[in-house]
């Protein structure tokens, strides 16, 4: 029988690896991913392209304010999509309004849209102006200036037999040689005219 071997095995110490020197070589740079094809400006606003259905850009680009709002587009940097999301929300916007007034007037919509139209073409306005921005603006001076033709002058009483009866008693309607004679008289007369038209 083989006696039990008691010779102690030989300690393992760990051994440190070798430390690796820096070397120079670079690390491989990853390849660089394709950038998304990037909508852009076209090279001009001319250039531009809308496609929205019921919306005739044609006729939005013959308007000078509209070619302005363009130009100002373009110096921003609008894309096509950029420009069309701009133009459907104004017509979206448009078509609410438009609604509101179909709602409001009923079935004397169309009645109402004509008047608008010969209220336009007696201004002088051409209907591809009743979007501009000044449009209410210029009308309501021009039905302003034929309203002014019919009130009272701002120093009279707005009560008409009042007015009336001051400026009758007054010189300048009694004294011919008056000054303001010939105004008075006159604005007195065409009361009376007014008040009875038939004679």
């Amino acid at each position: 029988m083989d006696e039990p071997n008691n010779t102690p095995e030989p300690e393992v110490t760990p051994t440190a690896e070798p430390e690796q020197q820096p070397t120079n070589t670079p690390k491989p740079t990853p390849e660089p991913t394709p950038e998304p094809d990037t909508p852009k400006a076209p090279e001009s606003p001319d250039e531009y392209k809308v496609e929205l259905d019921g919306f005739d850009f044609e006729a939005f680009k013959a308007d000078e304010f509209n070619v302005q709002f363009l130009q100002e587009a373009h110096q921003a940097g609008f894309t096509n999509e950029q420009l069309s999301v701009a133009l459907k929300a104004h017509e979206q916007y448009t078509a609410v309004a438009v609604d509101a007034l179909k709602e409001e007037w009923g079935g004397d919509f169309e009645k109402n849209i004509n008047l608008a139209k010969q209220a336009f073409a007696a201004a002088g306005m051409e209907t591809n102006q009743i979007d501009s921005p000044t449009a209410a603006l210029r009308l309501a001076a021009f039905v302003g200036s034929k309203l002014g033709e019919d009130m009272p002058p701002l120093n009279v009483h707005q009560n008409g037999t009042e007015s009336i009866a001051e400026l009758m008693a007054s010189g300048a309607y009694m004294n011919e040689r008056h000054p303001d004679h010939k105004r008075v008289y006159a604005q007195v007369s065409s009361y009376y005219a007014k008040m009875n038209p038939e004679g």
